[in-house]
Order: C-alpha cells, then sequence, then structure tokens
C-alpha cells in the first residue's frame, strides 16, 4: 500500500511532530509525483534532523524536478546526520542529481 500525493499531508505533520527522534525511514515506492506533495514531504522531513538512512527510491521524483527538488535540498540540509540517502529508480534528471548532492552533509 503507498501513500501517494494524498496521504503525505499526514505523513508532514507526524514527522513536524516526532521527527526529532526518528533516524531510518523508508519512503519507497509511495507514488510521490505531483510538485506540492513532494514540498509537503520536504517540510516533513526538515524536522528530521536525526535520520541516517532515508530510502525515497522508486517514487517519481522526475525529469523536470527542478520545483521538486529546491524543496527537498531545503529539507535535506536540515538532516545533518544523514549517512544514507537511497534515490534508485527515481528518474532524476542529472541537474536534481547535482542539486541533491550538494545539499548532502
Amino acid at each position: 500500500m503507498s501513500i501517494g500525493d494524498t496521504g503525505v499531508g499526514d505523513l508532514a505533520l507526524a514527522l513536524q511532530n516526532c521527527g526529532q527522534s526518528i533516524t531510518s525511514l523508508d519512503l519507497s515506492d509511495n507514488d510521490f509525483v505531483e510538485t506540492e506533495a513532494v514540498h509537503t514531504l520536504s517540510r516533513g522531513l526538515g524536522a528530521c534532523s536525526a535520520l541516517t538512512y532515508l530510502n525515497l527510491g522508486e517514487n517519481n521524483l522526475g525529469d523536470n524536478g527542478e520545483p521538486k527538488m529546491a524543496a527537498l535540498v531545503t529539507a535535506l540540509r536540515s538532516c545533518t546526520r544523514l549517512q544514507h540517502l537511497d534515490l534508485r529508480q527515481s528518474r532524476l534528471c542529472p541537474a536534481s542529481a547535482v542539486q541533491l548532492a550538494a545539499a548532502l552533509p
């Protein structure tokens, strides 16, 4: 069962409320497609300062990911303990991959 674009708001709220204690998060294959859904998810991820492992693989972050990536890059800068980021099969364009790499600790 995937969270999808419609369930991401509840997830983001939960992350904002308890994200400081989460160290591992697997959100692979959840069909995050819409730019607004990725922005909402990014707001939640920004509260996850203890996160060391994040799997966003198999989510269509897209070839035209620039608007999506800006929010995700901002969130990842808050994840200063992140050691593993899985983005396989997320359809990232090269420019988006460069943006993400620059945000990693």
